[in-house]
């Protein structure tokens, strides 16, 4: 743990390994659809497109890890701990505002 204080100053191998750290630690896929979600004994699968293509997770407790931001934005926490982003619910299709009807 440490911080770059000014990474234009890196080293041309230093820079690009940091880049990747960075975009691999605020990853934040935008879900632009909700196909499915299933109910596995408390583990809900959920199944999205997102801005980086289909994703499958897995969530627990969504009531906890389907969050309200403010202003219609929603982030959900996957059991590893990723982040996938509504930025506005109204704008996703019915279906999806149906299925995500019960955590948000």
């Amino acid at each position: 743990i440490g911080i770059v204080e000014q990474a234009p100053k890196l080293d041309s191998e230093s820079k690009p390994l940091v880049k990747e750290e960075l975009e691999r630690s605020y990853f934040l896929p935008r879900i632009t659809a909700v196909i499915g979600i299933e109910d596995q004994l408390n583990l809900f699968i959920f199944s999205v497109e997102t801005d980086h293509g289909f994703r499958t997770f897995e969530v627990r407790n969504p009531r906890q890890n389907v969050r309200s931001v403010g202003g219609g934005r929603y982030i959900i926490k996957d059991v590893d701990g990723n982040r996938y982003d509504i930025p506005e619910l109204r704008n996703l299709g019915f279906k999806s505002q149906n299925l995500l009807g019960e955590f948000v």
